[in-house]
């Protein structure tokens, strides 16, 4: 059977030049991605009128795997171009987070150069969301706009972007290219395998990919999910789906179209045995549950949370088909996951206890998985005995956010609950430390800089984690490091308007080698009140946490996306 359609997805790079420290806490799968195709996956496997069908996402997990790649830099292009050149895509599919816009632009550049009029290529990603999104009532208000089906454009949508010629078209010989044919907003997994089958229409009928316009107004606005589907043609136009929600109790998991490519250290008990970790989720969409204005998590663009009562029984299943998965494909092999939820199951109580009682069904469960929860959550859970089901459970590892030892010092605010039990917040975050040791639960910590505290602060913040890991308080390893981004939804307010084409860190800046060692880092997007990062602070920072991360250095998680999320990038 012929491969009409033949794809590549790429998770653009976030940094000019340079790789990710071997301290840094990431994930090898490109996990957002795997998200956004999973459908489409799905429909190559199972839906024979489909025009996947005929696609190079036939086959097993690990050829499906084989057309995406997660790109650090842009030193990674040559690799780019192998897979350009081993796949020759006819829609390239192209994932970006905020400081991944710069890298998104020359991955197309590059693909348009090599590939020209053979390929379409669409654009979607975290970045996208925040730039290109609708005015929905109580989200936000932004210079007098009213809520409804309107769609708002950031300075930094690389739609408008490209309209107004920030983003200038590729020449080719006599001919004029867009850099990006679509972007895409949005819970999108159902609108991306749309965009084939168009696709594949197209190219029955006209030859290319590329005409996949004309056809765009055909696209049924039922299809599920809050998409928006964005593209230039003498000035901007966009589609805008009736919002039909996702059915995600139907949706496969990541892990059973791709794999597990990823092995996290913080699981590693036996070094004679390999502990595959797969991404699970609970799809319940949205973001996190708090609104900390520093933290690009913090806001849902797309509304409240999808379906949550059923969060439970999709992280079950997630989590067992993990486990099935890891099973075949790595004999031998002990099943472990991380829990992508920005907030476990949104920190409910009754959702938390009806997952247990699911994974406490017979046969029981073997996959150990760890989660993220704010300190109070652990604390209070802890002190409750619900930490202790969790574990018997599975729950091996939990990362929590430790921003600040004075949250007043942050800028904006921090909105996590502050009022139980304590009045010094390192009081709180020792209480949480204290109940994870007696659930036998290992933890991280993620801590955050450059929100407008002094460096001493910073300095008086490390002492502590280093006192308490000293004391053997508790392992908390690894340290994950992050420098406060303004992200495109925190500058709305402002004056700030930043179009994000500009790389965050310049190459030949001195502070690119340190900031590989942050999970989130920019000289460039920083926040108002906290100033631009300097040298000799930044210095001290890494090698502090380097040298306490190289006692025991056993992270190799996710850190990609913020100050407590662990989003893989894409």
């Amino acid at each position: 059977m012929p491969q009409n359609l033949r794809i590549l997805a790429v998770a653009a790079p976030e940094n000019e030049t340079g790789s990710i420290d071997d301290g840094r806490i990431y994930s090898r799968d490109p996990a957002s991605l795997y998200n956004a195709m999973r459908y489409a996956a799905w429909q190559a496997a199972n839906n024979p009128g489909s025009a996947w069908t005929e696609s190079n996402l036939v086959g097993d997990r690990k050829t499906r795997r084989d057309k995406f790649l997660l790109m650090s830099s842009l030193d990674d292009m040559p690799e780019f171009e192998r897979k350009l050149a081993e796949e020759k895509p006819n829609i390239l599919f192209l994932g970006a987070m905020t400081l991944c816009l710069p890298g998104a632009v020359a991955c197309a550049k590059k693909a348009r150069e090599v590939l020209g009029d053979d390929v379409l290529i669409v654009l979607g990603g975290y970045h996208i969301n925040e730039t290109m999104f609708q005015i929905e009532t109580g989200l936000i208000q932004i210079g007098g706009v009213e809520p409804g089906r309107q769609v708002i454009h950031h300075t930094g949508s690389p739609l408008r972007l490209m309209d107004n010629g920030k983003i200038s078209a590729v020449q080719i010989m006599d001919k004029s290219f867009p850099i990006f044919d679509l972007v895409i907003s949005g819970h999108a997994e159902h609108i991306i395998a749309e965009i084939g089958e168009v696709a594949a229409r197209a190219l029955k009928e006209t030859g290319s990919t590329r005409n996949v316009q004309p056809y765009l107004p055909q696209v049924n606005l039922d299809i599920p999910g809050d998409w928006i589907i964005g593209y230039v043609q003498d000035g901007m136009k966009t589609i805008i789906s009736n919002g039909k929600a996702i059915d995600y109790n139907k949706m496969p998991s990541p892990a059973s179209m791709f794999g597990v490519g990823s092995y996290f250290g913080v699981f590693q008990n036996n070094p004679d045995v390999p502990t595959p970790t797969a991404h699970t989720y609970s799809d319940t969409g949205g973001g996190c549950v708090y609104t900390c204005d520093f933290c690009s998590e913090g806001y849902k663009p797309k509304g409240s949370l999808i379906d949550a009562s059923n969060s439970p029984t999709r992280l079950y299943r997630q989590l067992r088909e993990a486990e099935a998965v890891i099973n075949v494909d790595h004999p031998g092999a002990a099943a472990t996951a991380f829990v992508e939820d920005s907030i476990f199951l949104g920190g409910s109580r009754k959702f938390i206890e009806d997952f247990c009682s699911l994974m406490e069904k017979e046969p029981r469960s073997s996959i150990r998985f760890g989660c993220q929860f704010t300190v109070n959550q652990a604390l209070e859970f802890g002190k409750s005995g619900l930490l202790k089901r969790l574990h018997e459970a599975g729950l091996d590892y939990v990362f929590m956010g430790i921003e600040t030892l004075n949250p007043d010092e942050i800028e904006g605010g921090m909105h996590k609950d502050r009022k139980r039990g304590y009045s010094i917040w390192a009081d709180g975050v020792e209480g949480a430390l204290i109940e994870l040791k007696k659930a036998e639960i290992k933890s991280g910590a993620a801590v955050l800089f450059g929100l407008g505290e002094p460096h001493s602060s910073r300095v008086a913040l490390l002492d502590k984690i280093d006192e308490w890991r000293r004391i053997s308080l508790h392992t908390l390893r690894p340290i994950s490091i992050n420098w406060a981004v303004l992200h495109p939804l925190r500058d709305v307010n402002t004056d700030i308007q930043y179009d994000y084409l500009q790389w965050g860190t310049s190459k030949d800046s001195p502070l690119m080698p340190l900031s590989h060692a942050f999970g989130e880092f920019s000289e460039r997007y920083f926040m108002p009140k906290a100033g631009t990062p300097k040298l000799d602070e930044v210095r001290q920072i890494v090698e502090r946490v380097q040298a306490m991360n190289a006692v025991d250095d056993r992270g190799t998680h996710s850190g990609r996306a913020g100050a407590t999320t662990t989003r893989a990038r894409g």
